[in-house]
């Protein structure tokens, strides 16, 4: 469950912190100052993802990296293409910070905030 619930999380970047040598053919060879991309969050103390300078996807371990993090402290998140969901039923916002939702709206996903709330962009609101 842990696993389904870290893969749920997939596409987010990481800074590499520390060299590695790949020791075997599915794992990446990282130096300080790579980042990593489209990250797959295993259990086990090793993580898949794609390495920006050379497109390579591969298995790195966990400890030698730092995720990327906005100015909110939010896990930045690539989505390729982006998620996006289609708004089913009217909802109108109760507190400050939520959208206006109209039937038909498309919502471009950004990150799960708690269970049952995500964060989204709507026409750049």
């Amino acid at each position: 469950m842990a696993e389904n619930l870290l893969n749920a999380l997939m596409f987010s970047e990481a800074l590499v912190e520390f060299d590695y040598k790949a020791h075997e053919p599915d794992e990446l060879t990282i130096k300080k100052g790579d980042i990593i991309t489209d990250i797959s969050f295993k259990t086990g103390g090793w993580w898949e993802g794609t390495l920006s300078r050379s497109g390579k996807r591969g298995m790195f371990p966990d400890n030698f990296v730092k995720l990327i993090t906005d100015a909110e402290g939010e896990t930045v998140q690539h989505a390729q293409p982006p998620r996006k969901c289609k708004v089913l039923f009217h909802y109108k916002p109760a507190n400050e910070d939520e959208l206006e939702l109209q039937v038909g709206d498309i919502i471009d996903v950004i990150s799960e905030v708690e269970e049952g709330w995500w964060k989204g962009k709507l026409k750049n609101r």
